[in-house]
């Protein structure tokens, strides 16, 4: 069947749908410039990504405009200059922080922009990601805050208890002074 006048190709929409999908299901995106990268670095930067569960691809820029257009994301056209790849994570924090580590040994990549959900963010704001706690640290947070009213109950039950043994030991030492007395008073009652 022939394709009609500016109907794309079917691998040029396979693409545009490819990283439609991307989009849609990252947490985070960076829009990554690396130009004069060697292979050799190249292939670092995909091996530390790969061990932080990013997902790092280059695209055409034409690809990426359309995807983002076909999504409604605006302001991306802008960042849209040389080469780009897409770093995207479901961890928020993922990807910026993998890349802060790598561009301390290499000043070849560079952040151009990023996307949280479909958000647009600026360079800046999108290095600020790397500042947000990852996944686990926000799990161990959120577990840390519902342990503390629970261990603050557990304390104060504890110390009331505690409170409550010693009073009763004071009652019950009383008593038993008082007993004796009270025995002793009797005895010499009696004689």
């Amino acid at each position: 069947m022939a394709r009609t006048q500016g109907e794309p190709r079917p691998e040029k929409a396979a693409k545009v749908q490819e990283i439609e999908i991307v989009l849609k299901e990252a947490a985070s995106t960076l829009l990554v410039e690396m130009s004069g990268m060697t292979v050799a670095e190249a292939v670092e930067l995909r091996h530390q990504f790969r061990e932080r569960d990013v997902r790092y691809k280059v695209y055409k820029n034409t690809f990426i405009r359309i995807a983002a257009s076909n999504l409604g994301i605006e302001g991306i056209e802008e960042h849209l200059k040389g080469p780009t790849a897409l770093a995207t994570a479901a961890d928020p924090s993922a990807a910026m922080k993998t890349l802060r580590e790598y561009m301390k040994t290499n000043e070849k990549v560079r952040v151009k922009a990023g996307l949280l959900g479909l958000q647009t963010l600026n360079e800046a704001d999108a290095a600020a990601l790397a500042e947000l706690p990852s996944r686990e640290e926000s799990i161990a947070q959120l577990a840390g805050l519902l342990q503390s009213p629970t261990r603050g109950l557990a304390v104060a039950l504890n110390q009331i208890s505690s409170g409550l043994a010693v009073a009763l030991n004071q009652i019950l030492g009383g008593l038993s002074i008082a007993l004796r007395q009270v025995a002793e008073q009797s005895g010499q009652a009696a004689e």
